[in-house]
């Protein structure tokens, strides 16, 4: 019968280390507490709303998410376009814009304080803020989805 020895002792810990060093690496950098961190500018595109549904958002709404509740900041700014379509014409192969009658987009910008935030990741209350990430909105008045179109890091 083999004794546990102290070659046994060191390999064990190694491997320990290899690992944590391993997780550290594959979870990416330690993210910073929110002190220091900038405030953050993002616009979330919502497609497709009637003029009733655009006319409820309004500058001054506080924003939270509506999935995991997290707060997200102030609304800034409401910019409202006629919704619009790159339609594909199968027959010539060409393309155009089409409007929606009676439809629009919206463009809400937001402005808060990030939890957390490093060089490849800013998160509000555990949500990744992105471009391109989906955005679930909430405010006492209405609740809405896009996604996120354009980000301003204030510093």
């Amino acid at each position: 019968m083999k004794k546990f020895g102290i070659v046994d002792v060191i390999i064990i810990l190694l491997v320990v280390v290899l690992c944590i060093a391993g997780y550290s690496i594959i979870s990416g950098k330690e993210v910073e507490s929110s002190k220091g961190v900038s405030d953050v500018e993002f616009t979330v595109e919502i497609k497709q709303l009637t003029q009733e549904e655009a006319a409820v958002i309004k500058v001054g709404d506080e924003i939270t998410d509506s999935v995991k509740g997290g707060y997200y900041g102030k609304v800034v700014d409401v910019e409202t376009k006629k919704a619009t379509e790159i339609a594909a014409n199968t027959i010539d192969g060409t393309y155009s814009v089409e409007e929606y009658p009676d439809k629009y987009d919206v463009y809400v910008t937001i402005h808060g304080t990030p939890t957390s935030m490093n060089e490849s990741n800013i998160q509000f209350a555990g949500q990744k803020v992105k471009i391109g990430c989906a955005a679930y909105l909430k405010s006492d008045n209405y609740v809405g989805s896009g996604y996120i179109v354009a980000l301003d890091i204030k510093e």
